[in-house]
């Protein structure tokens, strides 16, 4: 194996999971039931297949003492010293935790933004102003650079599933 290669998943997101259910001594089995999700989906985490929600960011965090930054981004220590307490993040003001994505997001591949972009607005939607504002900056970005933008897909309106596809109202 190239040393790009082994670079590439000592830095990834799934081989930083694996260490941490490595230094607990613990299965993927055991590892996913503390963390509440299925073992299936812990494996497709460890290999780089699938992102955690940010719930299973925050179980790790708290269950295992875990320091989010390193978890996230493979900076700092794995874990959290003694004396630092993990603070829930509900009791987190709104304003840090907002200085703390602007930080991350200025390093974050775009599968990362994307994903920070679903599980951010999903947890306070009073930012979906501020989401917004990020998505307008990454298109411009984009635009700068002569990246194509992703088009917005217009949804399809939803077919009843009591009448059959190219029926009328009269014919039923």
């Amino acid at each position: 194996m190239s040393r790009e290669i082994i670079n590439k998943q000592i830095n990834s997101l799934g081989w930083r999971f694996k260490q941490i259910r490595l230094a607990q001594n613990l299965t993927q089995q055991a590892f996913a039931k503390a963390l509440g999700i299925a073992q299936g989906f812990l494996s497709e985490i460890e290999q780089d297949k699938r992102m955690p929600g940010g719930d299973v960011f925050l179980s790790v965090s708290r269950y295992f003492g875990i320091n989010l930054n390193w978890l996230l981004t493979g900076s700092g220590e794995m874990f959290l010293d003694e004396s630092k307490k993990v603070v829930p993040v509900e009791d987190i003001p709104k304003e840090k935790m907002k200085t703390w994505i602007d930080e991350f997001w200025q390093n974050a591949s775009e599968d990362e933004k994307a994903w920070l972009r679903v599980e951010f607005q999903r947890a306070f939607p009073e930012f979906k102003e501020w989401l917004m504002k990020k998505q307008r900056e990454v298109e411009t970005e984009q635009f700068r650079e002569g990246r194509p933008i992703p088009a917005t897909k217009k949804k399809e309106p939803k077919k009843s599933p009591f009448k059959p596809t190219g029926t009328t109202e009269s014919e039923l």
